[in-house]
């Protein structure tokens, strides 16, 4: 039986590989490919999966929550590989959490119980022009180049974000960590998916011994790191929003969730994305539940969740203010008609 080809999608917090894996599958789909997708979010709650089912099959997907694959969740992978194995998939696609080690994660898919039936054929790396450059990547610069080191195939995304000069900057760098890995500039994860699909299905494994070319010893740890899930009790004003983030920027380093929107006398429902250089992106997107999950560094959990709440009860008197105004509106305008 032949061995089915995996791709792993790495990349730090909110680099775009989301995105660019959406991407990747519509490719797959028009090829005729037989897709499946393991993809693993350190928050209890799954919104990257949601919006992967959202437009393609949910049942060719399988999620690992509340951990990284390749620590407190390793023990798991070899069942999800048998989960999606039974799809009889033509390749699977893993798509890691932002502080993800893909070595290790490759070391696994190397391990006798899952090596007899999948190989692994591209380590993708995606970066954050944006946030590379800025000075705030370097509280992440160990796993951020740790994982620049382990791929063969690296996409600089978001490239509208930066003067077009630096992309030779931001190359020089990679070249610095990585001189044999396929590098592409992009823009909202938009690549050659054709090719590389093509590639995929046909190249030779990636060998244990490349994989382990670095000798480097890794220590950083991330067990600062929080994550938290933030209710949404009622509709919030964008401001209101994007006001509370500004206010917390020093440690929120992502965030992401749907959030019903007060705009123009009505609600709408929304994605609301967290990352990079304190950029917060919307995009409208309907969903059944509201909550955003928060991942940063040492966050006093209890402290701003109270502080989040309190949005909530400061908006409701506000609408019963604009309420109020609107009724004596209508009033002093029937006084003066009568």
């Amino acid at each position: 039986m032949s061995r089915i080809p995996v791709v792993l999608l790495c990349g730090f917090l909110g680099s775009g590989k989301t995105t660019l894996l959406l991407k990747m599958l519509s490719e797959s789909k028009k090829m005729g490919l037989n897709y499946a997708v393991l993809i693993n979010e350190r928050g209890k709650l799954d919104i990257d999966g949601l919006l992967v089912s959202k437009q393609f099959d949910h049942e060719k997907i399988e999620s690992l929550l509340d951990g990284c694959i390749c620590c407190s969740k390793k023990s798991e992978i070899a069942r999800s590989m048998d989960a999606l194995l039974q799809k009889k998939p033509d390749a699977i696609f893993i798509e890691l959490t932002g502080v993800a080690n893909p070595e290790e994660v490759a070391k696994m898919l190397n391990e006798r119980e899952v090596i007899a039936k999948v190989e692994l054929k591209n380590i993708m790396t995606i970066i954050d022009a944006e946030f590379f450059l800025d000075k705030k990547s370097n509280d992440f610069q160990d796993t951020i180049f740790h994982q620049l080191e382990c791929a063969n195939h690296i996409v600089v995304n978001k490239i509208d974000l930066v003067e077009k000069s630096l992309c030779e900057s931001i190359n020089e760098a990679i070249k610095k960590s990585n001189t044999s890995a396929i590098v592409e500039f992009a823009m909202y994860g938009e690549i050659d998916f054709e090719n590389l699909l093509q590639q995929i299905m046909k190249t030779e494994d990636i060998k244990e011994s490349w994989i382990n070319k670095n000798n480097k010893q890794r220590s950083t740890s991330y067990a600062s790191m929080t994550t938290l899930v933030l209710p949404v009790a009622r509709s919030l004003k964008k401001t209101v929003i994007e006001s509370f983030f500004t206010d917390h920027a020093d440690k929120i380093v992502r965030a992401k969730g749907f959030v019903p929107i007060l705009e123009d006398g009505g609600t709408a429902s929304y994605l609301m994305q967290y990352s990079g250089v304190k950029r917060i992106d919307w995009k409208l997107e309907s969903s059944e539940q509201y909550y955003l999950i928060l991942i940063g560094i040492d966050l006093d959990t209890s402290a701003l969740k109270s502080e989040w709440l309190k949005l909530f009860e400061f908006q409701t008197g506000l609408v019963k203010i604009m309420k109020m105004e609107e009724t004596n509106g209508r009033e002093n305008l029937g006084a003066i008609f009568r």
